[in-house]
């Protein structure tokens, strides 16, 4: 397996400069590289920088957990960089890294620090406010009286318009954590423009062998309800919200629920009253 490298910059004319010089040497070396740009890094600004290592953890729990399950060393080297986003990917290595390196300056050796053991035991907390935690995460209206249970450290209020978001740390935790809960069965909707009928709640319990597919369904069912609070605004490529051009089983509408294996799309339909009813899984139609 070919060693890939991706290379973290600011989104500075200067940060993206020496990423271009060294991702360009390391190619013309015959290995993979790629820069991985991530906004605000380079920041004096509090919560632009805090949304900016959110952005980073999104990053590392999107691609490297892929490449460790198929067998992959991954190594985070913290050479160089700002102090600040140094000792915070410190923190995540012990999560998605095996080791992190540094090489100090003036010095020629290399300093290892191996990955602990470590696991972070929030299942309490993520429990009782599972549906908040949800909430915050497809980044929907949430209260402070609704997060009142929750950790500050886990919380980040932005000084700017008063809003709650996950923190870095409370990413990192809820990230940990969601698949198991996402992979248990059918969860409740996120908003109440989003109603699921008994068809489709029969079709998710088939799947309970498969509870990798459960997991996709309930991340598409959260995007749903962004979709549909966004008042029909938010349609990323990855919900592929559409009218059905011929009127299929009473469905007027469909969306993904898995492009890979046999390819099934959720279907549902408008009912008078604004909100959207999801009649059921089924195949793609052609």
């Amino acid at each position: 397996m070919p060693d890939t490298h991706y290379l973290i910059v600011s989104d500075t004319y200067q940060g993206i400069k020496v990423g271009e010089i060294i991702v360009t040497w390391l190619q013309q070396n015959h290995f993979i590289a790629e820069i991985i740009k991530i906004t605000d890094l380079a920041t004096n600004n509090r919560d632009q920088f805090r949304l900016a290592m959110s952005e980073l953890i999104n990053w590392c729990n999107d691609n490297l957990k892929g490449f460790r399950d198929s067998g992959y060393q991954v190594i985070f080297n913290l050479t160089g960089g700002f102090k600040s986003v140094q000792g915070f990917l410190q923190t995540v290595g012990m999560f998605y890294a095996d080791e992190c390196i540094y090489i100090f300056q003036f010095s020629s050796q290399l300093l290892q620090i191996p990955r602990l053991p470590i696991k972070l035991d929030v299942e309490d907390v993520i429990s009782k406010k599972l549906t908040t935690f949800r909430r915050l995460d497809s980044h929907l209206m949430v209260t402070k009286e609704q997060v009142k249970e929750i950790p500050e450290t886990l919380l980040f209020f932005l000084e700017t318009d008063n809003q709650v978001e996950l923190s870095e740390w409370g990413k990192l935790v809820w990230l940990q954590a969601k698949s198991t809960y996402y992979r248990q069965g059918l969860l409740t909707s996120l908003s109440d423009k989003l109603i699921y009928s008994d068809e489709f709640e029969k079709n998710v319990q088939a799947l309970q062998r498969q509870s990798d597919r459960i997991e996709l369904v309930n991340i598409q069912c959260d995007r749903l309800s962004q979709f549909l609070d966004s008042n029909r605004t938010n349609n990323p490529a990855s919900l592929d919200f559409k009218l059905i051009k011929n009127t299929h089983k009473g469905s007027t509408h469909e969306c993904d629920a898995w492009h890979d294996k046999d390819a099934q799309r959720i279907f549902g339909h408008n009912l008078n009253n604004g909100k959207y009813i999801i009649d059921r899984l089924g195949k793609a139609l052609h």
